[in-house]
């Protein structure tokens, strides 16, 4: 009885402590708990009057390949220009994020205001602004880490564009004979829409960010005309009193405060934006920049502000996507079924034939002897570059698990746009690591085809592939250098790809290749004849 009792005991232990634990874990544990947005990078609450930095990313084009630096044309730059290295993805992708001289605050409307003014334009800088307009090169701002999305005016219906960046300028009709004009868009009009998370609270999330071009040609001094002065007449200006100021500012601020003095003709005395003639560049003339921003409040929450960069703010049909998602399904299916009923097809007249009772003289004569059963002794017969097969598969399974590693990351939001450069970057690290899968498999199929080179083999495993596509990377890379363009990579760049390589990713290899060695052979379920079978000339 005290046995029956003592084991009662025992037994009803481990029940009532699974009982506690899990107690502990679903009712205790989760009321300290504070959760956080995992995938994605966490929201910035900002209070009235607090600064936002607007950074400047490289222009692109749809019609090129080759991204520029913001600042290789003649745009309005800050005393110093920092640039934002944020990831590899980022940097191989041509992206150069720097900052930029404009000033937004929170909730602070900002009316017309003069940004700066370039020096006195040459041939080369107008020819340089003449080509970027025609190539159809664009601005890509970014605030909070929103990129900037385009306000174009069409037919008096203001339409938002959440891909491909601003233009930064257009090109007008061309006369009879004549060279079509360049107009540079040189006023900004920075939309901004924000959301109050809680309103016992004054912090504030930015959910969209929106930016209207204008192409306005300033002058110097309110009214139609302005006063007559030119840039040149500012700078003896400045120059002329620069004890005043040269301690407290520098000479390009000092400029832009006294053009802020006397005003520009595009921006009215009130701050309001009042446009004019489009702004035809021409040799001896400066550049007058100027900006505004306008804030709007928003029922946007911050966890969904990107949606809209998906269905172009339902501008685009959500059944266009059905469509080729409907398109490619039946496709594939259609030749499924096509390929299957081929292979059934003769599959049955194969068997058929084997099932046939054949005669005496049939079985002498052997007449019938055709079709896949000749072929089972041939079958794991090791093929003449078994190294290289065996290489590839390892490559192909190293490609298969960075790709699908890397679909499966995005889906889940850990690979998303808000962190930008962060798919390029994912699937450089997962490949890196994925090279003990790819030398255990090499080396697996590779000791099934009784190689005895297994050294060599997985030496050839972790440089054939990657050594030709960073071969193709730094031809690429020499070519774009000449090019100066963004999409170029620095030499240290290059270096920590090499290191990823030759350091990480080698060893792996070799890594996942001792343990494949160490394994028994893989059984066929068929012998390999010795002697080979000679195959047929067909038809063709």
């Amino acid at each position: 009885m005290g046995y029956h009792s003592r084991f009662g005991a025992i037994k009803a232990a481990p029940i009532s402590m699974i009982a506690a634990v899990s107690y502990f874990i679903l009712v205790v544990l989760p009321s300290p708990t504070c959760a956080f947005y995992v995938p994605g990078i966490t929201a910035v609450d900002y209070e009235e009057g607090a600064k936002i930095a607007v950074k400047v990313n490289s222009l692109t084009s749809v019609h090129t390949q080759l991204p520029l630096d913001y600042y290789r044309l003649a745009f309005c730059r800050p005393t110093e220009v920092h640039r934002v290295r944020e990831n590899l993805g980022e940097l191989l992708g041509g992206d150069r994020i720097e900052n930029s001289p404009y000033i937004v605050q929170m909730k602070k409307n900002t009316p017309c205001k003069v940004l700066c003014a370039t020096d006195t334009l040459n041939e080369k800088q107008i020819a340089k602004f003449s080509k970027a307009i025609e190539s159809g090169y664009r601005h890509n701002f970014i605030l909070d880490n929103l990129p900037s999305a385009s306000l174009d005016k069409s037919q008096d219906h203001l339409l938002t564009h959440y891909a491909g960046g601003i233009p930064i300028g257009f090109v007008g009709d061309a006369g009879a004979g004549d060279v079509a004009p360049k107009y540079l868009y040189n006023h900004l009009k920075f939309v901004i829409d924000y959301h109050q998370k809680d309103p016992a609270v004054e912090e504030y999330r930015v959910v969209k960010f929106s930016v209207e071009p204008f192409s306005v040609h300033h002058r110097i001094g309110r009214g139609q005309y302005g006063n007559g002065q030119s840039i040149v007449d500012i700078k003896k200006q400045v120059e002329a009193s620069a004890g005043d100021w040269k301690d407290k500012m520098s000479f390009s601020d000092r400029v832009t405060e006294i053009l802020e003095e006397s005003g520009l003709n595009g921006c009215s005395a009130a701050g309001t934006f009042t446009g004019g003639p489009p702004l035809a560049m021409s040799e001896g003339h400066a550049i007058f920049y100027t900006y505004e921003v306008i804030w709007n409040e928003s029922d946007v929450r911050w966890a969904t502000r990107w949606d809209v960069y998906l269905t172009e703010s339902n501008q685009v049909p959500g059944k266009v996507h059905w469509y080729a998602i409907i398109n490619s399904f039946m496709v594939v299916v259609i030749l499924s079924l096509a390929l299957a009923s081929i292979l059934v097809r003769n599959l049955r007249r194969d068997i058929e034939g084997y099932n046939t009772v054949l005669t005496d003289e049939e079985k002498m004569d052997e007449i019938d002897e055709s079709g896949w059963k000749l072929v089972h002794g041939d079958v794991f017969r090791p093929p003449q570059f078994c190294m290289m097969l065996s290489c590839f598969a390892g490559s192909g399974v190293q490609l298969l698990i960075a790709v699908f590693s890397s679909i499966c990351l995005s889906a889940v939001g850990f690979l998303n746009p808000a962190r930008r450069g962060s798919l390029l970057t994912g699937l450089l690290i997962i490949y890196t690591l994925a090279g003990s899968p790819a030398g255990y498999v090499s080396a697996r199929l590779y000791k099934s085809f009784h190689g005895r080179e297994w050294q060599k083999c997985t030496l050839v495993t972790a440089t054939l592939l990657p050594g030709i596509m960073f071969l193709f990377f730094i031809l690429l890379n020499t070519i774009l250098v000449f090019y100066h363009t963004t999409a170029s990579v620095s030499f240290l760049d290059i270096v920590i790809l090499a290191f990823m390589w030759c350091c990480v990713s080698t060893p792996l290899v070799f890594f996942g290749a001792y343990f494949a060695y160490k394994k028994e052979c893989i059984a066929y379920p068929t012998a390999t004849s010795k002697q080979v079978r000679a195959i047929p000339e067909g038809e063709w």
